[in-house]
């Protein structure tokens, strides 16, 4: 939350509450022998939902953050796909634990879940993260985005307009002599010329051995990274970036 109401006033944005009851069967009331009682557990579920999300906005108001909530019976990944498609939603924040990639795979939460079915993009936060007891957040130090292929290169609008309204540098990552030197400049120079100052690392390193050492000599960096997200066997065997960035220890990463 304290990072989706800072992203909503940097962008002049409204942030939207959403919350999933558990869906009904689908059955229930249809044959002609049962009778459709009122279903008091979902009824109560919405009471209660209503009266939290409506409290939490009474709580933004204040501060110039503008907000709304919204409600809906549903596996809560497809309800967010399709919320996020008919409200024309330009972001997704959730708070999500790094978990091994073999429970994701057996036992896949959310998050696994949900960026296989929307293509809005997602701003994931470690809900262990220190900042956030108690304390606001603060803009990204560093922006990092580790730049592989054409599916990586999706991330810089995003860390453009971020980098440009938090006033922060970024930092692009490649891995060796993968990407032709002018190519990269290019980028650079495109950047610089927008006002944002960016600047070019090369390593050796995987790439997610190499963000995460950029993340920890820069404490408060952000990474951005697109992702051509895979699925079934490929993804529990190989895996992609934004996969393996996600498993390990960043501390804000989107």
């Amino acid at each position: 939350m304290p990072y989706a109401s800072m992203i909503t006033d940097w962008f002049h944005g409204e942030l939207t509450l959403f919350h999933s009851l558990p869906p009904t069967h689908h059955m229930r009331g249809v044959l002609s022998s049962t009778v459709n009682y009122p279903d008091a557990p979902h009824d109560r579920g919405t009471a209660l939902a209503t009266s939290y999300l409506e409290e939490i906005i009474s709580r933004l108001s204040p501060h110039g953050i503008r907000a709304r909530w919204g409600l809906a019976s549903g596996d809560p990944a497809p309800m967010i796909a399709s919320r996020s498609v008919t409200s024309s939603i330009g972001l997704v924040a959730m708070a999500t634990s790094a978990r091994a990639r073999s429970h994701r795979f057996f036992a896949p939460g959310l998050l696994d879940h949900l960026w296989k079915c929307t293509t809005a993009p997602l701003l994931i936060v470690n809900p262990n993260h220190r900042t956030l007891n108690g304390a606001s957040p603060a803009p990204p130090s560093k922006l990092i985005i580790p730049y592989k292929d054409e599916a990586t290169a999706a991330a810089f609008p995003y860390a453009s307009a971020i980098a440009g309204t938090s006033r922060t540098e970024i930092i692009v990552c490649t891995k060796g002599t993968s990407h032709d030197r002018s190519e990269i400049d290019s980028i650079v120079e495109n950047l610089n010329s927008d006002g944002i100052q960016a600047d070019h690392q090369e390593t050796t390193l995987q790439y997610s051995e190499a963000v995460s050492d950029i993340q920890s000599n820069n404490p408060g960096s952000w990474i951005v990274v697109g992702s051509k997200m895979r699925s079934g066997f490929t993804r529990a065997v190989i895996g992609s970036l934004a996969d393996i960035l996600a498993e390990m220890r960043v501390d804000q990463f989107s």
